[in-house]
């Protein structure tokens, strides 16, 4: 089918005098359905078979400046070429007009029509300004926009910490749906839990060195909400990733020295698991040693796929 589809291609470039190219370019092309826009002369059946053709695999072919089509009243073809081409591909009679005319619609149906409401994914959308996350999603190779939303992310008495950093992940993507209409949005939100109490971002150093005198030779759990919110449909896939960090029996030399290195003031539980923080680790345990950064790429990939995204 592949190479009939290539024949037809061949054959549509030569005679329309303007290429048809068969790799959807989802950026810029313009899809033309085929089906009932052209009408052959004396036989209507062989233009739904030409159509029919042209939807090989379920691909459609696209004309580089489709938008001219509605300027021809008819097309001329080199039967001698064409007639070889139709008899192979879809076994036209040889007795057909040598014309082929597009019907009177053709101008309106082969208007320009982005191909974001149909063919190519919602655009990607991170609900963050973490410079963290940002790389991390970078990993995917997919066009990516940030934004940073504005959201109330007080811990609400009796939540569980997985449902808090559910919550906060979905909130932080539903807080850019109305102003980024028909969107992929990747929201996320990240607790450390020591024991049965749940530490945040440090900010300043005192806290910094309190949490990690607190953690030495204990282990620390981090649990990464995860938010893919489809704003076009409102459908919101949420889960959470947890992650354990075994920490090494850490005095307040080691600590303080640590602390002045890296400054991971902005990082829960007082390290940076990507930079020097990973000195203070004795051992890890989890299903995806990138939620400990802040964005569990494993799920991420999942959720996308879901949403019918191509990876790679």
């Amino acid at each position: 089918m592949d190479r009939q589809g290539d024949q037809l291609k061949t054959t549509l470039a030569n005679h329309f005098d303007f290429g048809v190219d068969k790799t959807v370019d989802y950026h810029r092309l313009t899809f033309i359905s085929f089906k009932n826009e052209f009408s052959l002369h004396r036989t209507d059946s062989i233009g739904k078979r030409v159509a029919e053709s042209l939807q090989i695999g379920q691909q459609q072919f696209t004309l580089e400046g489709g938008a001219t089509v509605s300027q021809f009243a008819r097309v001329n073809v080199r039967w001698n070429r064409v007639i070889q081409h139709r008899r192979s591909i879809i076994g036209m009679p040889p007795g057909m007009s040598k014309e082929i005319q597009p019907c009177p619609s053709l101008g309106h149906l082969a208007r320009i029509r982005t191909c974001l409401m149909e063919m190519r994914m919602l655009p990607l959308l991170l609900a963050s300004s973490s410079v963290y996350r940002r790389e991390l999603l970078a990993r995917l190779q997919l066009p990516f926009t940030c934004s940073s939303p504005d959201i109330d992310e007080s811990h609400r008495p009796g939540e569980s910490a997985i449902e808090l950093v559910k919550r906060l992940a979905e909130a932080k993507a539903r807080a850019l749906a109305n102003s980024h209409c028909a969107h992929l949005i990747i929201g996320s939100d990240q607790v450390a839990v020591l024991g049965d109490r749940i530490i945040g971002k440090p900010h300043t150093f005192d806290k910094a060195r309190e949490q990690l005198l607190a953690a030495s030779g204990a282990s620390v759990t981090f649990l990464t909400g995860l938010a893919l919110l489809n704003s076009q449909t409102g459908d919101c896939q949420v889960d959470c990733v947890p992650f354990t960090v075994n920490m090494r029996t850490l005095d307040i030399a080691r600590i303080e020295r640590y602390l002045h290195a890296e400054q991971p003031y902005d990082c829960a539980g007082s390290f940076k698991a990507e930079g020097l923080g990973v000195s203070l680790f004795q051992s890890t345990e989890g299903p995806d040693a990138t939620s400990l950064v802040g964005l569990p790429l494993i799920r991420l990939i999942d959720m996308l796929l879901a949403e019918g995204v191509q990876i790679p």
